[in-house]
């Protein structure tokens, strides 16, 4: 599925439909609630996102992409502790995985810490050098540590 696809918003419920059907046709696929995971993030609905990454954990629990996704879906509802839990589950699996970093710095980022949130941003640059992104977060998490 091409999630990028999905990101204008107006396709909404047909994705959305998709992703439950996928589902209902494989329910064992861990792939197809991962899928249905991302749709409801895309489309800011946490708890469903939730429900279904837990849902793909439970089927492959070893999936450091998958813990990292659960990350981001209780971030967006602001249950840090949870998402820092879930991206240190992605790190453990996976100690080299940039994502889980990038979004364990997000974490601190939110929670005022941004001190910690540079640390983990640089870290993240380490394993993925080539990241403009990972930079810019780096540079803005420095200098919001230094107006506190």
């Amino acid at each position: 599925m091409n999630l990028l696809r999905m990101s204008g918003g107006h396709d909404e419920v047909p994705w959305e439909a998709e992703c439950r059907m996928a589902v209902l046709k494989d329910p064992h696929n861990p792939k197809t609630w991962a899928d249905l995971g991302s749709v409801y993030c895309l489309f800011l609905k946490p708890r469903e996102a939730v429900d279904a990454f837990s849902t793909a954990l439970l089927l492959s629990p070893g999936s450091a992409d998958l813990w990292r996704s659960l990350g981001d879906a209780y971030r967006q509802l602001k249950l840090h502790d949870l998402a820092s839990a879930s991206y240190r589950e992605a790190m453990r699996l996976v100690p080299d995985h940039a994502e889980a970093w990038i979004g364990f710095g997000h974490t601190y980022r939110d929670v005022n810490q941004p001190e910690d949130s540079a640390l983990a941003y640089r870290t993240a640059a380490v394993l993925d050098a080539q990241s403009d992104r990972t930079w810019t977060l780096i540079a803005t998490a420095e200098r919001n540590s230094t107006r506190h």
